[in-house]
């Protein structure tokens, strides 16, 4: 047979081929490309978003070891703040669900973007406060504290459930309405029941601390707090007298009492309440603090004194040099602190830049120079990066 038929038989062939694959193709279904590949599944939530990212990046998960709590090593700057940017397009209830995540990394970055918006987040932490999980309950009990008198505004929808059967609830309640309104003595009668009469400590040792944080009125409790300086606990001991050193000089009564209990005490936090108390009905002031923070030979109580100190109100033209001066102090707690308060002042701080450029230079800790690049950057007018 003649080579044009055997190549015009191959070429049918061909043809006929083509024609029955297309008929087996569904109908309205393009032919695929040849090197197409499958499309990457589209993630809907923010949620299904961060936990691809946690599986591509192993560093964000705790390291396991044998009998001892998981190990969280450093995590690459770039690791959180890719987290923020998922983060970045979620609403507020989203964010606020990720402050629940099993992964620390993930809840501790949640948290922190709610931080200064406390008002707009604590509607969203009702429904975890009054959760039956107590790992829940507690969570939004850590969270809604530091917004503070931001988050006033959930105060009345939290009221009505002081009067809940579930005890536990109930403190957590109360202890959240301490820290965001400690004016609201609602909840005063049943702390006072359930310290006079709980036979367990943590429901009576609970009670007790939100009784010290509230704004209770002196000349009905001075004496309720002077009886408790001979309770069998120290620890209700030292807090009845810290809360009759918040009453100020009307306490002064109880001094003696104070003393001999700083005196003879061998706890070191019970020996710094009993001396705050003792400051407080004094009367002690900034320059009293100063004092004691420039010649105390005390690591503790020097950062005591400290912690007054940057409580103050203080003018920046007489105090940022103070602040700057502590940048490379020896302790990393006042030189953090010294930190914060110089971004704090913003363009108040400018006659501090030397020291601060100097410190980010050479400073360890990484938390320290961020803040100090922040400052620089506030002063110096440069958006700020977060």
């Amino acid at each position: 047979m003649p080579r044009s038929i055997w190549l015009l038989i191959f070429f049918i062939i061909i043809i006929l081929a083509t024609y029955i694959s297309c008929q087996n193709q569904p109908a309205g279904q393009p032919d695929a490309p040849i090197d197409s590949q499958p499309e990457a599944v589209q993630l809907s939530t923010v949620s299904e978003r961060i936990d691809l990212f946690i599986a591509e990046h192993p560093i964000l998960e705790p390291q396991q070891i044998l009998t001892a709590a998981p190990i969280r090593r450093e995590v690459p700057e770039e690791e959180i703040e890719a987290l923020k940017e998922i983060m970045s397009d979620a609403t507020l209830e989203e964010i606020t669900d990720l402050m629940f995540h099993d992964n620390d990394y993930v809840s501790g970055t949640a948290e922190n973007l709610s931080y200064g918006r406390g008002a707009e987040f604590a509607p969203y932490l009702v429904d975890y406060l009054l959760s039956d999980e107590i790992e829940l309950r507690g969570r939004a009990c850590m969270i809604l504290p530091v917004y503070g008198s931001d988050a006033v505004g959930i105060a009345a929808e939290l009221v009505p459930y002081l009067e809940d059967d579930d005890i536990d609830i109930v403190l957590s309640i109360a202890y959240c309405l301490a820290y965001i309104d400690p004016d609201i003595l609602d909840a005063v009668p049943f702390l006072l029941d359930q310290f006079e009469n709980s036979n367990e400590f943590r429901y009576r040792d609970s009670a007790f601390r939100i009784l010290t944080r509230l704004n209770l009125p002196a000349d009905e409790w001075i004496p309720f707090f002077i009886d408790l300086l001979e309770d069998e606990e120290e620890t209700i001991r030292s807090g009845a007298a810290y809360k009759l050193g918040l009453f100020g000089p009307v306490a002064a009564e109880v001094l003696p009492l104070i003393r001999e209990l700083r005196d003879t005490t061998e706890s070191l936090g019970s020996r710094h309440a009993f001396t705050e108390a003792i400051e407080g009905i004094e009367g002690a002031g900034l320059d009293y603090y100063l004092d004691i923070f420039e010649n105390t030979s005390d690591p503790s109580e020097r950062r005591r004194a400290f912690s007054h100190i940057n409580q103050s109100d203080l003018p920046a033209d007489e105090w940022v040099p103070f602040f700057a001066g502590l940048l490379l102090d020896e302790d990393i707690y006042i030189s953090s602190i010294a930190a914060w308060l110089l971004l704090e002042y913003g363009q108040e701080a400018e006659t501090a830049l030397p020291q601060m450029r100097e410190a980010v230079e050479t400073c360890q800790d990484e938390g320290i120079r961020e803040r100090l690049e922040e400052a620089i950057a506030l002063i110096e007018g440069q958006e700020i990066v977060k």
